[in-house]
C-alpha cells in the first residue's frame, strides 16, 4: 500500500498523540510544529542531515529502517511515522500499534492533478474556452492545460474560439472512474447533529471552507438521506469546542480535508458562477465523495448530481 501522509496522521492520533493539521504538509503535533515528509523508501542518514531545521521532521514511510529509528529515538527534531508497521517515534520515545490504519492507496508517481482539473472544468460549460482561460479555472498553468489537451483528442476537440469537450458525460465518466480522490490530510469527528448542520458548523469554523458529498448534494439536488459529511478546508478545523469528538475513520460522521489537490478552490469558484451554493465543492468532485462514501444508493446519488451538470452543459449555462 502506499504511504500517504493521512494514513500517517491516522496512525498518530490512534496512538493518542493530538495533531492539528495546519497543511498537506504540515502540523501541530503534542503542542510541536512539524514538517511531514511522507516517502515510499526511509531517507539516507545524509538526506535526514539535510532535512533538518527549526521544526520537527517527521518522515512518513512504510517501514522503519534500524538506521532511521537510531536518529529519531537519540534527536528530538526528528521523528518517524512508520504506517505498515504501526510505529511512532516521537521525541525520542517510541510508541507502536495493535493494528495500523488503512487508506485507499493513491496513484504512484506524480499525480496529475492539472489533468483531473481540466476534466471538470470540460463539463462545467460547453462554451468553448482558451488555454488561459482554462488554467485560470483550474488553478494550474497553461503549459499544463496545453499538454494535457494533447493527450486526450477523444475527449476534447479545438474549435475557432476555444476547447470544448466532444461528449461531456464521456468526460464527466472519466474523471469518476481515474480521480484517486483529493490527497492531503483527511482527519474525522464524529457528532450528533444531522450531517449537513454538521458539515455548516465545520465550514463555519475555518476560513474558506468547502462542503462536499452528501451535505453539498443536498443543497442543490437533494436526492438521499445524507450520511457522510465532508468539508474541504485549507487548514485543519478545531472542532472540540463545537461539540465535536475526534473519530476513527469507520466512526467518524465528518471528514475535514486538508486536500493536496490545487485545483479544487478555482474550480470550485468558477462554478460558482451558475451554481446555486457557492460554499460547494464542483459538482463532480461532489459526486466522486458521493460515490465513495458507501450506501447501497451512493452511485445513484452520485449519478444523479451528474446528470444535473450535464443538463446544464446542453443548456449552455
Amino acid at each position: 500500500m502506499v504511504t500517504t501522509a493521512g494514513a500517517g496522521v491516522d496512525l498518530l492520533l490512534a496512538l493518542g498523540l493530538p495533531v492539528e493539521v495546519k497543511t498537506f504538509a504540515d502540523a501541530d503535533i503534542a503542542g510541536r510544529h512539524a514538517r511531514l515528509r511522507v516517502r515510499q523508501t526511509p531517507p539516507s542518514p545524509s538526506m535526514v542531515a539535510a532535512d533538518r531545521g527549526g521544526d520537527v521532521v517527521v518522515y512518513v514511510i512504510p517501514r522503519l529502517t534500524e538506521s532511521l529509528a537510531r536518529i529519531a529515538e537519540t534527536d528530538p527534531s526528528v521523528a518517524v511515522v512508520a504506517t505498515d508497521e504501526g510505529v511512532v517515534i516521537w521525541d525520542t520515545e517510541r510508541f507502536a500499534s495493535a493494528t495500523t490504519p488503512t487508506e485507499p492507496a493513491p496513484t504512484r508517481g506524480r499525480m496529475p492533478w492539472a489533468r483531473f482539473g481540466l476534466l471538470r472544468s470540460l463539463v462545467r460549460t460547453r462554451r468553448p474556452r482558451t488555454q488561459i482561460e482554462i488554467a485560470s479555472e483550474t488553478g494550474v498553468t497553461q503549459a499544463a492545460v496545453s499538454q494535457n489537451l494533447k493527450r486526450m483528442p477523444d475527449l476534447a476537440t479545438r474549435t475557432s474560439t476555444g476547447w470544448v469537450a466532444n461528449d461531456p458525460a464521456r468526460v464527466a465518466a472519466s474523471f469518476l472512474e481515474e480521480y484517486p480522490g483529493p490527497g492531503g490530510i483527511a482527519q474525522y469527528w464524529y457528532g450528533i447533529d444531522p450531517v449537513v448542520r454538521q458539515a455548516s458548523m465545520a465550514a463555519r469554523a475555518g476560513v474558506d471552507c468547502l462542503l462536499s458529498g452528501d451535505a453539498a448534494a443536498d443543497l442543490v439536488a437533494p436526492w438521499r438521506t445524507p450520511r457522510t459529511a465532508i468539508v474541504y478546508a485549507r487548514s485543519g478545523l478545531k472542532l472540540a469546542p463545537l461539540g465535536f469528538a475526534e473519530a476513527a475513520r469507520e466512526k467518524g460522521t465528518l471528514a475535514v480535508i486538508v486536500p493536496a489537490d490545487p485545483t479544487i478552490w478555482p474550480l470550485a469558484a468558477a462554478y460558482a458562477g451558475g451554481w446555486d451554493a457557492p460554499s460547494n465543492a464542483d459538482p463532480l468532485l461532489c459526486a466522486y465523495d458521493i460515490r465513495t462514501s458507501g450506501g447501497a444508493d451512493a452511485d445513484q446519488a452520485s449519478e444523479r448530481l451528474v446528470q444535473l451538470v450535464l443538463a446544464r452543459w446542453s443548456r449552455g449555462d
